[in-house]
């Protein structure tokens, strides 16, 4: 099975924290005997496909994600439309040349309306895999939301990156959506050496808005009054890093907060063994893959009540749920993870671990692009 993928999120290598878990999916289903062809855009500096065929197209965005882009000021309306083009242009070049037997859009917007174009065009099913914002926030705007109905209905198969994210899909879209988390299976751990005599709190993610990381900074300098032994390690990059260390001075954190910036796949899984508590304060969210990722390393976790976050933690009992956007909550969340050890979720984790696979992601995903390919058409 030839696949081509669209992905509106990819790592031009391996310490790029955007979209980390494509290369792994696309990895599998090549070991697996597909070909498979991975078209993103382009970023500045150095890109390593590892070995992957990726085709990369340019744009207007630099290397800002697709995500921080706000559509409704011009010149980040020129860079969407920089990137629709673009990306149509190479599939579109793609399926001229190697006529793939379907596409795989990673996220319904943007890539899951170009592969809608492509399938009208050259008759090409595909396949969505809704990832977060593409369905929970544009899925509320009346501008994408026609724009969202159509990708949705048109595509051989939905599929999404979190329960409550999949309902949202089949109500906006009057059809099924499973849910199919994303995952990231993190490599040998790179031992973090973190003092024994410090409580060691770790984030990972963009640091952007939604992600929450200034409710993360203003809630651990309400933690510190009471646990001056805490350090927060704080592992990502992104368009409010500036603010974030100026925040951080304000706020007199000073070596409370150590920044690790990008970095490898094997420090952050040490990094995470090595954690007493993992945060997730997101503003929105699905599953973000650090939180399987910290059950991959029997991590506890404190989050906000967002998408499946809290209904997960206190299901399996993997750590504390506080109110998205409340500093104080947040704060005494970490304070009780901390308080109760890591050694008092340790069985919880274990357990729960089982349930996110990556190996059982991948065989789900493949049986949809198999099926989606034997059908050789989409829904209208």
């Amino acid at each position: 099975m030839k696949v081509c993928v669209l992905a509106s999120s990819y790592p031009a290598h391996a310490a790029d924290l955007a979209g980390p878990f494509a290369p792994h999916v696309v990895r599998a289903l090549v070991e697996r005997g597909h070909r498979v062809v991975v078209v993103t855009q382009a970023k500045p500096g150095p890109r390593d496909a590892g070995g992957l065929d990726v085709r990369w197209f340019t744009w207007r965005g630099g290397a800002r994600a697709l995500a921080q882009l706000r559509p409704w000021q011009p010149p980040d309306a020129l860079a969407l439309a920089s990137w629709l083009r673009g990306a149509a242009r190479a599939v579109a070049d793609l399926a001229e040349r190697e006529r793939p037997d379907v596409c795989l859009a990673l996220m319904a917007l943007p890539a899951g309306l170009v592969t809608w174009h492509i399938h009208r065009r050259c008759g090409i099913p595909y396949v969505v895999w809704a990832l977060g914002s593409d369905v929970a926030v544009w899925g509320r705007r009346a501008v994408a939301r026609p724009l969202l109905r159509v990708v949705l209905r048109g595509a051989a198969a939905c599929v999404a990156d979190g329960v409550r994210l999949a309902a949202q899909a089949e109500a906006l879209a009057g059809r099924p959506c499973a849910f199919l988390p994303t995952l990231r299976p993190l490599p040998p751990a790179e031992p973090a050496l973190l003092p024994a005599q410090q409580r060691h709190v770790v984030f990972v993610g963009r640091l952007e808005r939604v992600k929450g990381p200034d409710v993360l900074l203003h809630a651990w300098a309400r933690l510190r009054r009471v646990r001056r032994d805490a350090v927060l390690h704080v592992v990502g990059e992104g368009s409010l890093e500036a603010a974030l260390h100026a925040l951080a001075d304000r706020l007199g954190l000073g070596g409370a907060v150590v920044w690790h910036g990008l970095t490898g796949a094997a420090r952050v899984a040490g990094l995470l063994a090595a954690a007493d508590a993992v945060a997730i304060p997101s503003r929105s969210e699905s599953i973000p893959l650090v939180l399987s990722e910290a059950l991959q390393m029997r991590a506890p976790l404190a989050v906000t009540d967002v998408g499946d976050m809290g209904v997960l933690v206190r299901r399996h009992g993997l750590g504390l749920v506080a109110p998205p956007e409340d500093a104080a909550a947040f704060a005494r969340a970490l304070g009780g993870v901390l308080a109760a050890g890591r050694a008092a979720y340790e069985q919880r984790l274990a357990a729960a671990s089982e349930a996110f696979s990556v190996q059982a992601t991948v065989e789900r995903m493949e049986t949809v692009l198999v099926d989606a390919a034997a059908c050789g058409c989409a829904r209208r």
